[in-house]
């Protein structure tokens, strides 16, 4: 499973856990795994305030966009330091998801400066 997360200013806080093709999010469960190979399930046919695009199933593997709530405004940084925004995660165990973590200080300010 591919997430695509979309940093957002907001306050709430995102939890993920994957059980087979069942995405939990933040106590939500979905069950994707009626969603058939090429199909697109569009954001508005699912309630859930996390969702900000549409569900797919490309190639057998699903797709899901996410909005990740941060307390700055700032994106996600990968290990080389470099803001990606979205940012991708492959999901291949099932488990609870680990997000990415706010930036640091010191890029925060790399980030204003450019």
């Amino acid at each position: 499973m591919k997430l695509i997360l979309y940093p957002q200013r907001r306050d709430d806080e995102l939890s993920l856990s994957l059980n087979g093709e069942r995405l939990t999010i933040s106590g939500d469960v979905l069950d994707l795994s009626t969603i058939p190979d090429g199909a697109t399930v569009p954001m508005e046919a699912i309630d859930n305030p996390f969702i900000c695009g549409p569900i797919e199933r490309i190639d057998g593997e699903l797709h899901v966009s996410l909005l990740l709530p941060r307390a700055t405004p700032f994106g996600v940084f990968d290990e080389e330091g470099t803001m990606r925004q979205p940012f991708e995660v492959t999901v291949t165990q099932d488990g609870e998801i680990s997000l990415p973590v706010e930036p640091k200080a010191d890029q925060e300010e790399e980030a204003n400066a450019d």
